[in-house]
C-alpha cells in the first residue's frame, strides 16, 4: 500500500473518530441540558400536602399547605376515609366530615407558595377514641392532585395523618406568633411608660398607682400649708 492509500485510510479513520466524538459530545450536552431542566423544574415545582397541626395542647387543626417553591393550580383531594369528628357523628348536629368542606370537595383553583388553609378537626379527647372505634388505626391518607402554574406538569402527593401515633406521648407545645402576640399584650397591660425630659422610666401598674397616690398626698399637704 502506497503512502497516498495510507493517508486516505488514516483520514477516513480520523473522520470516523471525530464524528464519534462529536456525536458523544452532542449526547452529553443534551443529557446535561435535560438534567439541568429537570433539576430546575423539581426545585420550582409546587408541593401541596394536607397535614395535621398538633401544636395546640387540646385541639388538632388540619392544614392544606403548599410547601413547594412554585404556585399550584387546579388542586383536588382524595381521602381514604371520611374525616369525621365528634361533632359530625352526632345525630343532632349539622356538622359534616372535614372532607366535605367546599375546598376539599370542589378543589382549590390556586395556591401560592407558602400559602396555607387551616380548619379545626377535633379535640384530642374526643377524636382518638372515635378513630379507634372506626378502625382507623393506620390513619387517613389524603392524595393531593395539582398542576404547576403553566399547566405543563401534573403532580400527585399522598400524605397520611394519624393522631393515634401520638397517643400516650408527652405533648410539647410549640410556640408561635400567636403566643408572642399574647405575651406582648400581657406586657402592655402590666406596664406603663412615663417619659420625662431626660429619661424614660418603665414601671408596673402597681408602681404607677403608688406614685400617683404619693403625688396626690404631697399636693394635698402643700395646699394645707399654703
Amino acid at each position: 500500500m502506497d503512502f497516498v492509500s495510507v493517508a486516505q485510510v488514516a483520514a477516513a479513520v480520523g473522520t470516523l473518530i471525530l464524528a464519534g466524538l462529536t456525536f458523544a459530545y452532542v449526547l452529553f450536552t443534551r443529557s446535561m441540558v435535560v438534567e439541568l431542566r429537570e433539576t430546575r423544574i423539581a426545585q420550582d415545582r409546587p408541593l401541596v400536602i394536607v397535614d395535621a397541626d398538633y401544636s395546640d395542647q387540646s385541639i388538632i387543626d388540619i392544614v392544606v399547605r403548599n410547601i413547594g417553591k412554585g404556585a399550584a393550580k387546579e388542586v383536588a383531594f382524595e381521602f381514604s376515609a371520611p374525616m369525621v369528628s365528634s361533632m359530625s357523628v352526632r345525630e343532632d348536629s349539622e356538622a359534616a366530615p372535614l372532607n366535605e368542606l367546599p375546598y376539599f370537595k370542589e378543589g382549590i383553583d390556586f395556591l401560592a407558595p407558602g400559602a396555607e388553609i387551616r380548619c379545626t378537626w377535633d379535640s384530642y379527647f374526643a377524636l382518638l377514641p372515635l378513630l379507634r372505634d372506626r378502625g382507623l388505626e393506620e390513619g387517613i391518607s389524603i392524595t393531593s392532585r395539582y398542576k404547576d402554574l403553566a399547566g405543563d406538569y401534573a403532580y400527585k402527593t399522598k400524605w397520611t395523618i394519624n393522631p393515634l401515633r401520638l397517643s400516650g406521648a408527652p405533648h410539647v407545645r410549640r410556640r408561635g406568633m400567636n403566643d408572642l402576640a399574647e405575651s406582648v399584650e400581657k406586657i402592655a397591660k402590666n406596664f406603663d411608660r412615663v417619659t420625662g425630659f431626660r429619661e424614660l422610666r418603665v414601671m408596673t401598674k402597681t408602681e404607677q398607682r403608688q406614685e400617683n397616690e404619693r403625688l396626690r398626698a404631697q399636693t394635698q399637704a402643700e395646699r394645707k400649708e399654703g
